[in-house]
C-alpha cells in the first residue's frame, strides 16, 4: 500500500484562517493513558495541544470551544466497547452503563461503580464533538460513534451525527502485531494460557486493581472495579489472591485490548465500525524506522528506548500464515516503536471504507470546503516520530513541530462546515 511521507510539521504548517464551527475537540488517550488529575497532575498526556491552546497567534485563545478541549479519561486497560461507553458518560454525566447483554455475555457488571460528572451535558446532534483518539484511542472512539448510531444508551436519543469528524493519530485502524509478543496467539488473536507475558501482566494489574491504596490509585489507577477485581470487605487475603488470580474474564475472551488491538480483533470490528455520511475521517501515522539490508525495519536512532524491543519485534515479524486475509507481513514492519505505519492509516482489513489522499503532493493542504463527508483522508505520514512523540514525550527538537501539527490540524477541524 501507498505511504506518503511529510517533512516535520514545523516545517509544513499552513493555516485555514476561516473558522466554521465551535464545536469542542473531545481528545481520548491510548492504552495505559491516563487523566489530568493522575501522575500528581505534572504529566500531561496531551502536551500537544495543551502547548497549542497557549499559541495565540491572533489574539485569541487557542481552543476549539468556550473553555478549551475537553480530556476525557477512560478505562487504561479496557476493551474498547467498554471504553467507549465509559466515554460517553464522562461527556453526558451518569453512572456508566456497559449493556445488559454485554455484560452477561462477559462476565462483568453492567454498571460502573460511580456516577460521572457531565464534561459536555449540551452534546447533541445539534451540538456535535469532534474526536481526537490516540493509539487505542482510535478504536474507542469509532465504537462509540457505532454505539451512538445504534442508540445504545438507555435514556438517550442517539445518532451518528453526534459526531461532526473522528481523527485518529498513530491510531489502531487495522490492529497491531504487538500483541503477538506478548502471547496473543498468532490465528486467533487471543491471549495464550501459561507463563505469557501477557498473562503475568494481567496478574499484575488485576492485583494492583485489587489492593493498591486508594492514594496510589489516585497517582494512577487502571479502573476496572467493573470487572469484580476488588477485595470484598469480608474476603480474607488469601481468598482474595486466590480468586483474583484464576480470573480469567479480563484477559481471556474478546473483551480486552489484547484480542481488540491483533488483526483478528480489528477486521471482526471494522466492518461494523463504519463510516457515516454526514462525518469526516482523518489518519495521521508517525514512523521511526529505516529500512536495514534492504528488509528488517529497525528503529532510528533517536526512537523512545522504552519502544526500541518492541521495534525490533515488529519490524522484522513473520508468520507461517496471514493472521487474516490481505495482510502483508512486508508491510507491516515500518513501525513507529509500537504500531505498524500501514495500520495506521484508513481501515482497510477486511476491506478498504471509503478514503482518499489528503492531497496530490502532500506538501499544503487543500480548502476544507473540497473536502467531503463519510470518507477517510489518509494524511501524510509524520516520519521520525515514535509513538509517544505526538503526545506527551516529544523531544527537544520536536517541540514546536508538535505545536504546529495541532494547531494546523485543529484549525482544520475549526474550518470545517457546520451542521445544518
Amino acid at each position: 500500500m501507498k505511504q506518503r511521507y511529510a517533512v516535520p510539521p514545523s516545517e509544513t504548517a499552513t493555516f485555514i484562517p476561516k473558522a466554521k464551527n465551535e464545536y469542542p475537540v473531545v481528545l481520548v488517550h491510548g492504552l495505559l493513558g491516563w487523566g489530568d488529575d493522575e501522575l500528581l497532575g505534572k504529566l500531561n498526556y496531551w502536551r500537544g495541544p495543551r502547548l497549542w491552546e497557549q499559541y495565540d497567534r491572533q489574539g485569541r485563545p487557542g481552543s476549539i470551544h468556550g473553555e478549551g478541549f475537553i480530556e476525557v479519561e477512560v478505562n487504561a486497560v479496557a476493551s474498547i466497547h467498554d471504553r467507549a461507553c465509559e466515554l460517553f458518560y464522562k461527556l453526558m454525566g451518569g453512572r456508566t452503563n456497559f449493556g445488559k447483554s454485554h455484560a452477561e455475555e462477559f462476565g462483568h457488571e453492567q454498571f460502573g461503580p460511580v456516577k460521572n460528572a457531565a464534561q459536555y451535558p449540551e452534546w447533541s446532534a445539534d451540538n456535535p464533538v469532534h474526536l481526537v483518539g490516540h493509539s487505542m484511542g482510535a478504536p474507542t472512539i469509532r465504537m462509540l460513534q457505532k454505539l451512538l448510531a445504534d442508540n445504545f444508551f438507555p435514556g438517550h436519543k442517539t445518532n451518528a451525527d453526534w459526531v461532526h469528524s473522528i481523527t485518529t493519530i498513530s491510531g489502531v485502524n487495522n490492529g497491531s502485531t504487538a500483541p503477538y509478543i506478548f502471547g496473543a496467539d498468532r490465528k486467533t488473536g487471543l491471549l495464550n494460557s501459561g507463563f505469557r507475558a501477557g498473562n503475568l501482566i494481567s496478574a499484575g494489574v488485576k492485583l494492583y486493581s485489587g489492593l493498591a491504596p486508594e492514594w496510589l490509585k489516585k497517582v494512577y489507577d487502571f479502573d476496572l472495579e467493573h470487572w469484580g477485581l476488588t477485595q470484598q470487605p469480608d474476603e480474607s487475603l488469601k481468598d482474595y489472591l486466590r480468586r483474583v488470580l484464576a480470573h480469567e474474564g479480563f484477559a481471556s475472551g474478546k473483551d480486552n485490548p489484547i484480542w481488540d488491538l491483533t488483526p483478528q480483533g480489528l477486521s471482526f470490528w471494522n466492518p461494523k465500525l463504519k463510516v457515516q455520511a454526514n462525518t469526516y475521517y482523518f489518519a495521521w501515522a508517525t514512523e521511526q524506522t529505516r529500512v536495514l539490508f534492504g528488509k528488517y525495519s529497525v528503529p532510528r536512532l533517536r526512537m523512545n528506548p522504552l519502544f526500541r524491543f518492541t521495534s525490533y519485534a515488529v519490524g522484522r515479524m513473520r508468520f507461517k500464515t496471514p493472521p487474516v486475509a490481505g495482510f502483508v507481513e512486508r508491510d507491516w514492519w515500518p513501525n513507529d516503536g509500537l504500531m505498524s505505519t500501514i495500520s495506521q492509516l484508513h481501515p482497510f482489513l477486511p476491506g478498504d471504507q471509503p478514503f482518499a489522499d489528503w492531497c496530490d503532493d502532500c506538501d499544503n493542504p487543500t480548502s476544507s470546503s473540497d473536502l467531503k463527508p463519510g470518507l477517510w483522508y489518509d494524511m501524510p505520514v509524520l516520519a521520525d516520530w515514535d509513538h509517544a512523540d505526538i503526545v506527551v514525550a516529544a523531544e527537544l527538537r520536536q517541540l514546536k513541530g508538535r505545536k504546529l501539527f495541532y494547531a494546523k490540524h485543529f484549525e482544520l477541524l475549526r474550518s470545517l462546515p457546520p451542521r445544518r
